[in-house]
């Protein structure tokens, strides 16, 4: 008798041992698998689907609001030069030269502008100043200094003019070059 149970026992072993395999197979694949439509499903579709609404409305936004009217008028600054700022004071600092310009809503702000120019100058002046050169390379850092020159611009033109009707729409860079000596 006890033989007979010893073959049963074995057959009944390999079985379990084969189910025990498959089930640990087979979770091993459907828990990453269920987790990673669950993540799809309530994290990243929703991240997705939000990113799209918003650039849809900021493009709709971009179209209306931040186009340049047909009155807005040009005011060209001289080409500046600043000191760059280096880690090793044995080599010659480089230069960097520049040129801006502002898109004025219209005459009567580029009239100001023209006017008070030696201001808005230093102004200009005042933002390119004491940077590295890594700042000055990061085109991020570039544009923040367009849109602080901007932001500047227009907190000294009500300053300069209060009441005046319109704003500095734009500022850019005509020329941005660093020379090393």
């Amino acid at each position: 008798m006890a033989d007979e149970k010893a073959p049963e026992q074995q057959g009944q072993k390999k079985s379990s041992s084969l189910v025990k395999l498959l089930l640990i197979g087979g979770a091993s694949v459907l828990i990453p698998a269920i987790s990673a439509i669950v993540v799809f499903m309530f994290v990243l579709r929703p991240m997705l689907l939000t990113d799209n609404t918003d650039e849809k409305t900021s493009s709709a936004s971009v179209d209306t609001s931040d186009t340049i009217p047909a009155t807005a008028v040009i005011v060209k600054f001289d080409e500046t030069q600043a000191t760059v700022i280096t880690q090793k004071s044995d080599i010659p600092a480089p230069l960097l030269i520049y040129q801006v310009a502002m898109s004025c809503s219209g005459p009567e702000v580029s009239t100001v502008v023209e006017g008070k120019k030696e201001y808005f100058t230093a102004l200009i002046n005042k933002i390119h100043r004491n940077r590295t050169r890594t700042e000055l390379n990061d085109p991020g850092v570039q544009e923040a200094l367009l849109r602080q020159t901007k932001n500047e611009a227009n907190q000294l033109l009500n300053k300069l003019s209060p009441g005046i009707q319109g704003s500095i729409l734009e500022v850019m860079y005509l020329k941005y070059t660093i020379v090393d000596l």
